[in-house]
């Protein structure tokens, strides 16, 4: 079961939800993890450290122990001291090019009706989902009005494709307002008139804690659904002031859950449309459906 009501599968089937996917939706599917990213990151750092003396040998060993395991843009810095700007990015990127994934179960990402997905990782298996038919936007200057009828992908923290586009160090999520006022401003956009449906994230990114601070301030009161598989109370306890729901499940069992919901959906408005929509009236099958590829 995909634990979402009735009233929200009827959402994602109009096209009236945003999928925001993070770094626990790749993990379903075998991509490296973030702490697996730092662990990798530690090691470079540790080992390059022991090709200098003195302060700048020991200043690795002092300043590594004062990261958490998660924690990417501090060791990205790092990284950055000792093999100079962008080396992490180009690192990262790397690295998440050379995990091998089986493409096979994606595909269930590409049978949902979404016109717009977002998110913060920078790997490409969501382009790999789609047989890379979609529009995918991870510059400013990509942004465009949506005239195809392709799924648009917004990789808000930029994407392997271009290493040097990644959002890593702490300076990249501080100006990313500036940087990126474009698709910033797409993103609340589509927040405001959608239903946010948040998978594999751990809600503890800056960038989207200010687009609903944001949102909040301005009397948005929308619900956010969030799918983690490991949910933290306090985090659950934080978000559920903010109107944020909490649904324990996998990535990838939620999703193949969902799109038989979504089937199972369409087929009863088949049988009963007039029960089925508001006003008694069934949409045509290009609006339902964004995704022409779909098989369903």
């Amino acid at each position: 079961m995909s634990s979402l009501e009735p009233h929200v599968i009827k959402k994602i089937a109009e096209e009236q939800a945003l999928f925001f996917l993070g770094a626990g939706y790749a993990a379903a599917y075998g991509q490296i993890t973030t702490s697996s990213i730092c662990g990798r990151i530690r090691e470079a750092i540790i080992e390059e450290s022991t090709h200098h003396t003195g302060d700048k040998q020991k200043y690795a060993t002092d300043r590594i122990a004062r990261f958490g395991d998660d924690d990417l843009a501090g060791l990205a810095e790092l990284f950055d001291y000792y093999h100079g700007p962008d080396a992490a990015k180009q690192f990262v990127a790397s690295l998440l090019q050379t995990v091998n994934v089986d493409l096979a179960p994606l595909g269930v990402l590409a049978e949902l009706p979404l016109s717009t997905i977002v998110t913060t990782n920078f790997d490409e298996l969501i382009e790999n989902a789609f047989n890379r038919r979609l529009d995918v936007c991870f510059h400013d200057e990509h942004v465009r009005p949506q005239i195809t009828r392709r799924t648009r992908l917004i990789k808000m923290h930029g994407s392997v494709a271009d290493y040097t586009s990644l959002v890593l160090n702490r300076s990249d999520y501080d100006n990313f307002k500036g940087t990126h006022p474009k698709i910033y401003h797409v993103i609340k956009a589509h927040l405001l008139e959608k239903v946010p449906i948040v998978i594999g994230y751990g809600m503890e990114d800056s960038n989207f804690r200010d687009l609903v601070k944001d949102l909040r301030a301005e009397n948005w009161v929308t619900e956010i659904i969030v799918v983690q598989r490991a949910p933290d109370p306090l985090s659950v306890m934080h978000w559920g002031r903010h109107g944020v729901s909490f649904i324990t499940a996998d990535a990838k069992e939620f999703l193949e859950s969902l799109s038989e919901s979504i089937r199972e959906y369409r087929k009863s408005c088949r049988v009963n449309p007039a029960s089925s929509f508001e006003g008694g009236t069934h949409p045509a099958a290009s609006e339902a459906d964004h995704n022409p590829f779909k098989f369903f």
